[in-house]
């Protein structure tokens, strides 16, 4: 993957099974296996369940995976070799990669019952906005109209605050042709004075950081306190490293 893609830093184009089909034109392997690879849990750092494949198919798979990561090795080997300065980089990329390794192995401690109290904290506070929320005038002409509360995460219902309850003159549309609800949209009715969309905005920083990065991270935590982040050298075009399952 590294070398490939110092050869080639177009995004996705790496993986041994494309580098596979365009060098040796093979084809797709693995399809007995499809089942068996995919993690239990999408997401995260959840195991496949390839133990339980037919070993035939799982030998002839390892086979064949063996058989064109060599053969790509002869190939990436040769025009390494031909040009000095990618020989250089991709040994850079080789050593970060080995590094990474043991920094992947070796994890980083989280302090017991950090990401739990700061659940706590946070969810509190988005049931305190909440009630906040609800309490605008802009809630309460929602209410008034259609003789229920405002729903925080139904797309319908911000649409109809937006453009029904508070009269909003249509400037951004979706795909659709419809009134856009993103952001920006709200972040101009925030600007103009509207209570319901300055917390509303507030409301949606506060689940995000709940349900993407606190989550996230205690999902993460292995029985032993740690979190095993991956890290990446090629996966974007500039040679910066990455890293996944958190994304530090």
């Amino acid at each position: 993957m590294y070398t490939a893609h110092v050869l080639d830093e177009r995004k996705k184009y790496v993986g041994l099974k494309f580098q596979s089909f365009i060098h040796f034109q093979a084809e797709a392997y693995e399809e007995r296996l499809k089942l068996y690879l995919v993690p239990k849990i999408p997401g995260g750092n959840s195991r496949n369940t390839v133990e339980n494949a037919p070993v035939q198919d799982l030998l002839y798979y390892n086979g064949l995976d063996t058989y064109y990561t060599f053969l790509l090795f002869l190939k990436q080997r040769k025009e390494i070799q031909e040009t000095p300065s990618l020989y250089n980089i991709n040994n850079l990329f080789l050593q970060g990669a080995l590094c990474f390794a043991d920094m992947e192995s070796t994890g980083f401690g989280v302090i017991p019952g950090y990401y739990e109290n700061a659940t706590k904290e946070i969810e509190k506070e988005i049931s305190d906005t909440e009630k906040q929320i609800l309490k605008t005038k802009e809630c309460k002409l929602f209410y008034k109209k259609f003789k229920r509360k405002f729903q925080f995460n139904n797309d319908k219902d911000i649409f109809t605050m937006i453009y029904d309850v508070m009269k909003t003159e249509k400037t951004k549309e979706t795909k659709g042709g419809k009134g856009s609800t993103d952001a920006e949209v709200l972040m101009g009715l925030a600007k103009k004075g509207s209570e319901w969309a300055k917390l509303f905005l507030h409301h949606t920083k506060l689940c995000t950081a709940n349900d993407t990065f606190i989550s996230g991270m205690m999902r993460e935590v292995s029985d032993k306190g740690k979190i095993h982040t991956f890290y990446h050298l090629h996966t974007t075009r500039t040679g910066r490293s990455s890293s996944t399952d958190p994304n530090f």
